[in-house]
């Protein structure tokens, strides 16, 4: 079998990730379900300001999105929405084309909540992050990224690319 294009593969990875990460998934259920999954253990003002921060995200303004969510975590470093807020961080990052940084933020997520519920977003926005890194001048970081795609217990996420781009 051959080995996609790292490029071809990367441009695949992104529109899937733009898809899943840019617009928060419980954003448009909060009002329905009475806010966030989280949020019946979240403060009101945590919940407001992670509303915020999602409302500009969604809005494609992620340089204040990712203010809103730096702030958060600040603020509120212990709140269940935490998690969330650290890979949206990463995410407005990403998009802002700043990958040391969203690669940074996503490494937090990946080290402090490993059982995150966006771990498979988050392995793989890791590895663009990488992945573009290496490309801007960072060799070392493409071995890196896919490293991280194919981590052995992470090989689901990496293979998913492979199994779907490969020709």
């Amino acid at each position: 079998m051959n080995s996609p294009h790292p490029t071809r593969c990367a441009a695949a990875l992104f529109a899937t990730l733009v898809a899943l990460t840019v617009s928060p998934s419980w954003a448009s259920e909060a009002s329905a379900a009475g806010g966030p999954p989280a949020a019946r253990q979240s403060t009101p003002a945590a919940i407001a300001q992670y509303r915020t921060a999602v409302a500009l995200q969604n809005r494609g303004i992620y340089d204040l999105a990712a203010d809103e969510w730096r702030n958060f975590l600040k603020r509120f470093p212990a709140d269940p929405l935490a998690a969330k807020a650290q890979h949206y961080l990463g995410v407005c990052y990403f998009q802002l084309k700043d990958y040391p940084a969203a690669r940074k933020a996503l490494e937090v997520v990946i080290a402090k909540h490993p059982d995150f519920e966006l771990r498979d977003a988050t392995i793989m926005n890791l590895g663009l992050a990488q992945f573009n890194e290496g490309q801007a001048g960072k060799p070392a970081l493409m071995d890196q990224a896919v490293a991280t795609l194919d981590r052995p217990e992470e090989r689901r996420v990496g293979n998913e690319c492979r199994s779907r781009w490969s020709p």
